[in-house]
């Protein structure tokens, strides 16, 4: 997977952990599809209690893909790309992290114990045992 197709998903699972797609939940009234509580962009436009309101879902939904960026190329104080999605549940929300980090791992359709640097190079290894399989068959054929 690449950097920004890992970036994308890991929003969207996020958004979806925070109930963003429940018609007026607080992410969805407050364009902040990740409950961020710090603006990572500064263009959010003021506050619901501890977390940001952004203008337009635009606007929420770029500063929760730079929170992400930011969780993958390191430059993150609380996170990086070693961190499995359980422990990344710990950090990021104050609500039950076990179920937090379940609904993003189902989002994804993987394990709550896989790291993101797991989820970079998930494309590949898939692509590799898909290569390894179709040499093994060609074996198989060829000494039958």
């Amino acid at each position: 997977m690449t950097v920004n197709e890992l970036i994308d998903k890991f929003a969207d699972a996020i958004a979806y952990a925070e109930g963003y797609y429940v018609t007026s939940s607080r992410a969805e009234r407050n364009h902040n599809p990740g409950n961020l509580t710090v603006d990572t962009t500064g263009t959010s436009i003021g506050n619901d209690g501890p977390f940001m309101v952004y203008a337009s879902p635009d606007d929420g939904w770029e500063a929760l893909k730079k929170q992400v960026e930011r969780m993958i190329d390191g430059t993150s104080q609380y996170y990086n790309q070693t961190m499995s999605i359980l422990e990344i549940a710990y950090k990021y929300t104050a609500t039950d992290a076990l179920a937090w980090a379940r609904n993003v791992a189902s989002r994804l359709g993987v394990s709550t114990d896989i790291t993101l640097m797991d989820l970079l190079s998930e494309k590949s290894l898939m692509s590799g045992g898909i290569i390894l399989a179709i040499l093994a068959i060609i074996f198989l054929f060829r000494k039958g």
